[in-house]
């Protein structure tokens, strides 16, 4: 594991060591003498010290600084994992022993010594770590261990799109590479040939120009239609412009068939200065592209209504400046019959049953409807059951949705055949067809006094009366 707090904290540590032992050897112009005599004058014992905590300073009676050693003790600095060690008048740092209990120096938070001079963090996801202080990298919770690690960015990863001057050159992530930001391991690559920068396109030098090609200029600013010619100075990068001359017409970016036309009216030559512009002149020849439109001095207007001009195909007629496809109702001749209207020209259009027509009934050729137009709007009720049809000879089955003509319903059994004296009535089923029922009331009359007429379960007959049965008046 890396962690990139031990190369910082060493560097500090090695500056202190280095700065206590220079200001154990001097103080103020007075030296320390191999003996430990100082061969300044003193007054007070405030006037000697030599700046090392392992010794006690004092003016002797002859007016000289003495050091003797202060004795031996030592502590410890959590935050960098290091023991602060006096011994025999000497001062040295000792790095703590692994797996020793610290804690973070910017953070507070509780971790362990390495026996490297670093104190990990312990942690139980990615959020209990501090933050990294190197670009590229990052602490991450190892799972297995509970303590913080410090990764890095693969090398390569883009970091920051552009530099602070120059945005044709990228930073990326670069472990192998120099300390080029206070410790952080990148280095710079050009952006893409011709990628889009502030100035407009970079070039193979990782720089921000103008152009690298001719045809990046005609896209680069163009003030009006008077700048005609282009070229890219491939060297510096930047854009070079001619213009028209005077009088010249130009008619590049403005509308065709406006009425108007942009004309030259000053030449600046090789580069196009402040003053090379066009104006807009009237030309009623600059005709508009909708046929129904007209030129007017200069200007677009509406052109005459209720004309057949030639370019509107369909619709055929202009009204307030537009093709359209009717002026009046005249013009809308596709009358749709069974309606219940008429066609009425609306705003242009031609609507079929604009005009209300009650009189245009809905003709469904179904006897069992009505045709009907009610208030303009068209239907076909059905006509009640038993309704005559076909000629008086059927009747309507009476069906909300398609009626039917049929030979029969239940309750209109008019038209079905009916013959006297069968021991039977007319009747319909199921599928609207005459049928008969029994019906014992209707007996087989034979105009015989000597017989019975009978009606036995819908069967007729005529059985004998017995013999010496009275007959004729009984005489």
């Amino acid at each position: 594991m890396t962690n990139v707090r031990v190369r910082r904290w060493r560097v500090a540590v090695a500056g202190t060591i280095f700065a206590l032992f220079a200001a154990a050897h001097s103080l103020s112009g007075c030296t320390l003498p191999r003996g430990g005599d100082l061969e300044a004058q003193c007054s007070s014992d405030v006037s000697c010290d030599d700046g090392n905590p392992c010794t006690k300073n004092y003016c002797d009676t002859e007016g000289r600084c003495q050091a003797e050693a202060a004795g031996n003790f030592s502590d410890f600095v959590a935050g960098v994992c290091a023991w602060r060690v006096c011994a025999d008048g000497e001062f040295n740092t000792l790095q703590a022993a692994a797996d020793t209990l610290c804690e973070d120096q910017d953070t507070g938070q509780p971790g362990s010594c390495d026996g490297d001079g670093a104190c990990i963090v312990d942690c139980a996801t990615d959020s209990d770590c501090p933050q990294a202080e190197v670009v590229c990298s990052s602490y991450q919770c190892n799972a297995a261990t509970s303590k913080c690690e410090l990764t890095y960015e693969p090398d390569g990863t883009v970091i920051q799109d552009a530099t602070a001057t120059n945005d044709c050159r990228l930073t990326v992530c670069d472990q192998q590479g120099a300390d080029t930001f206070a410790g952080d391991k990148v280095h710079i690559v050009f952006a893409q040939f011709d990628a889009l920068c502030a100035a407009g396109h970079c070039n193979a030098a990782g720089e921000c120009g103008e152009c690298n090609i001719d045809e990046q200029c005609v896209s680069g600013g163009v003030a009006n239609d008077c700048l005609t010619a282009f070229s890219c100075d491939t060297t510096s990068n930047i854009c070079s412009r001619t213009c028209d001359a005077v009088g010249e017409i130009q008619d590049l970016s403005n509308e065709l068939g406006n009425c108007q036309n942009r004309v030259c009216t000053s030449e600046c030559g090789i580069i196009c200065s402040a003053d090379c512009d066009d104006t807009i002149e009237i030309d009623d020849l600059d005709l508009p592209t909708n046929v129904c439109k007209i030129c007017a001095s200069g200007e677009v207007v509406d052109g005459p209504n209720n004309t057949s001009p030639t370019g509107c195909d369909n619709p055929t007629y202009c009204f307030d400046g537009q093709c359209v496809g009717c002026v009046t109702d005249v013009e809308c001749m596709n009358n749709v019959a069974g309606d219940c209207g008429t066609p009425k020209c609306d705003q242009g259009s031609c609507d079929p049953d604009g005009n209300t027509d009650n009189g245009d009934v809905p003709d469904d050729m179904n006897e069992c409807t009505f045709d009907v137009c009610n208030n303009g709007t068209p239907s076909n009720p059905s006509k009640n059951e038993g309704a005559a049809c076909n000629m008086n000879s059927q009747v309507c089955d009476g069906a909300a949705n398609n009626p039917d003509c049929v030979d029969c319903t239940t309750n209109h059994v008019q038209h079905c055949p009916s013959v006297a004296g069968n021991c039977q009535q007319p009747a319909c089923d199921g599928n609207n067809q005459c049928t008969e029922s029994d019906d014992n009331g209707d007996l087989p009359i034979d105009n015989n006094e000597c017989t019975n007429d009978v009606c036995t379960a819908g069967v007729p007959s005529n059985p004998s009366l017995a013999e010496g049965a009275a007959c004729n008046g009984n005489t």
